[in-house]
């Protein structure tokens, strides 16, 4: 293709915008590794589309003018309905935007097919036009990068290389276990009239330590576990509230260079978290360790799919009875819950030293999971398919710690943790910071974890205590910080626990 037919695989160029515009605007919640299949189905799309016009008219001119018609209506259309409907609230309707975009879909082809010149300066302008919209709508996400890998020269492995460390250093496998939204015992029991003491028992008598007044440092999932992997508060090392991608973070750089491997499982959350896993299990793909082939929509991609033409199925899933994509993906969810807590026992078996993080989407919505462990579709938010989705991980936890814990050859560290307490109606910002806080440590480590211990100072007391370092304990706060205007001491929420 010459330099003047190149211009014309604009599309192409133009197909990327709108993945790279929505990933740099969630900047907070987004990885590189999430939105690949989005890039691609993309590019696919695009090919498609022009293709099946280029066959029909064999003109490279109509062809490159028709996708970018069809390109611009099908990803620009939840877009406008968003905008539309927030400012007409009850009185914007789909009707009316199909009929409008199906106007300008007819008049734009009858446009295009029946013309018989060639604007090659406009084609020029919309190469131009596409690759600028490119490159700046890639800028944040490749300035973030950047700068984290450069940050991170400054913070990174350093820990540990002031320490004269031995190859007696003993180092036991971790597993960090994320509970989504678990909440802490005494608020179960006071606002949801659930007695969760049997369960902490049984922890309790398998050596685990309960923080009783634990909180979480922040109410969202981003936020809270990025204090747990930075062991600091978000605004002091990241002002503008961008983390670093997870793979260089404070606790997963500095077990590197002790030597860990990194495992993680796929779930549909995991844009949040770029781990740079050596390993990462997946249902379809155990042994995948990018998770592309992996089934089921991550968020980004669910996001994503609500600003395109798409949004009209979702929203009218009747128009497609023989696919419910709500019912599709929460049943995606189920699977991949069912996955982890049946592998996860397995990699007590593989080689040490590993660091093994697992983020389960239990209790948090959709409940969709009995507490026998059954499917049960329902889009309902209600107390009893949160209590039902504690009662059936509670059950899965006793068994699941048990057998790390018995097959291990080194006693392993094990955190079970909450990110942020309940996401029901009407909770306050009391409730969405109580957290379930457990840890499967050393006597030595017990003694310095106390009741209120915060996700802050997880790691500060397991990497003084196991390797030897002095890092001091942070003040436990909690901000109820759901953006970055917020992550000051205006938005403080006080504990009234008391041990």
């Amino acid at each position: 293709m010459n330099k003047r037919k190149l211009v014309y695989a604009f599309p192409f160029l133009y197909s990327l915008f709108p993945v790279f515009s929505l990933s740099s605007n969630n900047l907070t919640y987004v990885d590189l590794a999430s939105i690949i299949r989005s890039l691609l189905i993309s590019l696919l799309f695009t090919l498609i589309v022009y293709l099946l016009i280029f066959i029909t008219t064999k003109n490279i001119y109509k062809s490159a003018l028709f996708t970018f018609l069809v390109q611009t209506i099908f990803f620009s259309y939840g877009h406008l309905y968003f905008f539309f409907e927030t400012r007409a609230p009850g009185i914007f309707r789909h009707r009316y935007m199909i009929f409008v975009f199906l106007v300008i879909f007819i008049t734009g082809s009858l446009l295009i097919l029946r013309s018989k010149r060639r604007h090659d300066s406009f084609i020029r302008y919309l190469f131009w036009s596409s690759l600028f919209l490119v490159i700046v709508s890639m800028y944040p996400t490749a300035a973030r990068t950047i700068q984290a890998i450069i940050s991170n020269d400054k913070r990174t492995a350093e820990l540990f290389n002031a320490q004269k460390l031995t190859s007696q250093l003993v180092k036991p496998d971790i597993y960090l276990i994320i509970l989504d939204s678990y909440t802490r015992a005494d608020v179960l029991q006071k606002e949801y009239q659930f007695d969760n003491s049997e369960f902490l028992q049984e922890l309790s008598n398998q050596g685990f330590y309960i923080g009783t007044c634990s909180t979480s440092n922040y109410p969202s999932t981003r936020f809270s576990i990025g204090s747990l992997m930075e062991s600091n508060y978000i605004q002091d090392i990241f002002p503008d509230g961008n983390q670093n991608p997870f793979s260089i973070s404070f606790v997963i750089s500095n077990l590197r260079s002790l030597g860990y491997s990194v495992f993680s499982f796929e779930n549909r959350s995991k844009g949040h978290f770029d781990l740079g896993e050596d390993r990462l299990l997946s249902r379809q793909h155990p042994l995948d360790n990018n998770g592309f082939g992996a089934s089921g929509l991550n968020e980004f991609e669910s996001e994503l799919l609500e600003t395109t033409f798409i949004k009209v199925f979702i929203d009218m899933p009747q128009l497609l009875p023989f696919f419910d994509l709500d019912r599709a993906e929460y049943y995606e969810h189920y699977q991949q819950v069912k996955y982890t807590v049946s592998e996860l026992p397995n990699l007590a078996n593989v080689a040490s030293p590993k660091f093994v993080f697992v983020h389960i989407l239990v209790p948090h919505e959709p409940y969709i999971i009995t507490e026998n462990g059954e499917y049960k579709y329902t889009s309902n938010k209600d107390k009893e398919g949160y209590l039902s989705g504690i009662k059936y991980i509670n059950q899965e936890m006793l068994s699941i710690v048990q057998i790390l814990i018995s097959e291990s050859k080194i006693p392993p560290i094990i955190i079970i943790q909450g990110d942020h307490g309940s996401a029901l109606p009407g909770v306050t910002p009391e409730i969405r910071h109580s957290i379930l806080n457990a840890y499967y440590v050393n006597e030595t480590t017990k003694a310095n974890l106390y009741p209120s211990i915060s996700p802050v100072n997880s790691f500060r007391v397991i990497f003084n205590t196991y390797f030897g370092t002095n890092l001091p304990l942070l003040d436990d706060k909690s901000y109820f910080a759901w953006g970055t205007s917020q992550l000051n001491d205006g938005f403080l929420v006080p504990s009234k626990c008391t041990p």
